[in-house]
C-alpha cells in the first residue's frame, strides 16, 4: 500500500508527497477553479496517472517484440464539465512509430484496458483508448 500526504498550501496549490520515497511535487487548481495554473491541477494528475499506467502497460508488449521505446508516446486529452464539476472524458492516444501491425494494436489496446487505473475511473464509456502509428 502506498501513502501519498497531501499539504494544502493556500492560492489553490498543494504539496503532494509520496510516501515510499519522500519525492514531492506541487499542484495547482486551474483558472477557471480558482488557482493560477503555475502545475498540474488534480484532474491533470488523474489523466497523467492513466497515462503512466497505460504507458507502462504496454512497455513490456513492445520490448518483447524488440521496439524501441524511445518513440512510443501516450497523450490524454481531459475534458471537465462544470454541471457538475468532473472530468468527463479522457481519450487516451498511443502512437508507436512502427509498421502497422494489427496484432500489435490488439494487443496494445488488450493490455491498456487493464490498467488498474483505467479500471478504477467510475466513468463507464468515458475513458476512450486508440492506437495510431
Amino acid at each position: 500500500m502506498a501513502t501519498i500526504e497531501v499539504s494544502p498550501l493556500g492560492d489553490g496549490q498543494t504539496r503532494v508527497t509520496h510516501g515510499g520515497s519522500g519525492n514531492t511535487f506541487e499542484t495547482d487548481s486551474s483558472p477557471e477553479w480558482g488557482g493560477g495554473g503555475r502545475s498540474f491541477s488534480a484532474t491533470d494528475l488523474v489523466a497523467a496517472g492513466l497515462g503512466a499506467c497505460i504507458g507502462s502497460s504496454i512497455a513490456t508488449p513492445l520490448e518483447r517484440r524488440g521496439i524501441d521505446l524511445s518513440g512510443v508516446r501516450v497523450s490524454v486529452d481531459k475534458t471537465v464539465g462544470t454541471d457538475p464539476k468532473r472530468i468527463e472524458h479522457l481519450a487516451v492516444t498511443i502512437e508507436v512509430p512502427v509498421a502497422e501491425d494489427p496484432t500489435l494494436e490488439k494487443v496494445l489496446l488488450k493490455v491498456s484496458g487493464l490498467c488498474p487505473v483505467g479500471r478504477s475511473l467510475d466513468c463507464g464509456e468515458s475513458v476512450h483508448v486508440v492506437f495510431t502509428g
